[in-house]
């Protein structure tokens, strides 16, 4: 059984790694060797950028791995600077980020985090059983409920003729953790 890819938005490609959005969209452009992307996901609003997290983990290992070689720290334009590498710094970074990345894979795995793409799919089929249901309201008290005089019935369409409307006007955006607010 291969191992699953996992696939990270930015955000989540940068609290993984323990760096800024902005240090990660400069290793995106990089005319040699940038990070590897999956590109834009149209499914989502915005058009994130999407990442192999097994892929970008590697490619950040190997970079970090040829930094300590040559002793040098490379900055978001791949240039190196004066900088001395700080190894157990960049070991405990190192370890947090393979232990970040397990995590999240096993929540994936457990059932605990779900793609963006099926929760929308799962709230806009909810939302449709809802609407067709509120829809069947006024001829089911037509039906049911026969005393009704038509004031009342049509009293009962406005109302849930609001309710639609409301539900219409409505999205949900959930939340994006910032990753530069879990840094400590």
């Amino acid at each position: 059984m291969g191992v699953k890819r996992v696939q990270l938005s930015g955000a989540e490609m940068a609290y993984v790694l323990s760096v800024t959005q902005s240090q990660l969209s400069q290793w995106r452009r990089l005319e040699d060797n940038a990070i590897p992307n999956l590109g834009k996901d149209t499914s989502r609003s915005g058009h994130p950028v999407l990442f192999d997290g097994r892929s970008a983990v590697e490619w950040y290992l190997k970079r970090k791995i040829r930094e300590r070689v040559s002793g040098t720290r490379h900055s978001g334009a791949d240039t190196p600077t004066e900088n001395v590498v700080d190894f157990h710094q960049e070991k405990t970074r190192l370890t947090k980020a393979q232990a970040d990345k397990i995590e999240l894979e096993n929540s994936v795995r457990q059932g605990k985090l779900a793609e963006m793409s099926i929760l929308s799919e799962t709230l806009s089929n909810f939302g449709n059983i809802v609407r067709a249901g509120l829809d069947s309201i006024p001829a089911e008290l037509r039906r049911r409920c026969l005393h009704l005089d038509q004031a009342t019935l049509d009293e009962v369409e406005t109302v849930i003729s609001d309710i639609r409307n409301s539900l219409d006007g409505e999205s949900v955006q959930l939340p994006i953790p910032d990753p530069e607010e879990n840094l400590s």
